[in-house]
């Protein structure tokens, strides 16, 4: 939390100094985005970074475009995927999660499980959504291996792991239905 605060705060500042600060846009949108803040504020600053995007180096510009096309009021997954995967040519890592999540909305499992393994190779902490997208492609004992590590990783973020749906995939319907019970009596077990 005092983490989002301070992102919030950076940000707010260097829009207040710039206003025409397109990095500091899309930093403001990223960190409304990450703290919950109201869809209004999230497209505010994502379209203000939008229209401050020809001020940018590339990497940059794709990532304000990818997020006004992807997370704000552009609205376009199309235009957000061809965005990402220009980034993905400058930047694998750092586009990896946002492309591979698109992927996953278009039902495109086997691309997006080849995007996050990139991301993981080069260090991006994508795992859980790489588990998820094997999952969703049908492979799921290996996804449910790296569950399992993740769990052993942080074993307070079980939630996090779909542990449930494993349970439940194994026929294992009385511990998949205990694993969901847990989860809502526990909601920091889930955060």
């Amino acid at each position: 939390v005092a983490e989002l605060l301070s992102q919030l705060d950076v940000a707010q500042e260097a829009v207040a100094l710039d206003s025409t600060f397109a990095m500091a846009w899309t930093a403001l949108a990223n960190a409304y985005r990450n703290a919950r803040m109201p869809p209004h504020l999230v497209n505010d600053a994502s379209e203000r970074a939008y229209r401050f995007r020809d001020r940018l180096p590339d990497r940059e510009r794709y990532r304000a475009v990818a997020n006004y096309f992807g997370s704000g009021p552009g609205r376009d997954r199309a235009r957000a995927v061809e965005a990402n995967e220009a980034g993905m040519r400058l930047d694998p890592i750092g586009f990896a999660n946002n492309l591979g999540l698109l992927y996953m909305e278009r039902r495109d499992y086997g691309r997006a499980v080849q995007v996050f393994r990139l991301g993981i190779q080069g260090g991006n902490p994508t795992t859980m959504n790489f588990a998820q997208a094997l999952y969703l492609l049908g492979k799921r004992e290996e996804s449910e291996s790296i569950a399992v590590e993740i769990r052993r990783r942080f074993p307070n973020q079980t939630g996090l792991t779909y542990e449930a749906h494993y349970l439940y995939n194994r026929g294992q319907l009385d511990s998949a239905q205990q694993q969901i019970e847990y989860e809502r009596a526990e909601p920091a077990a889930t955060m």
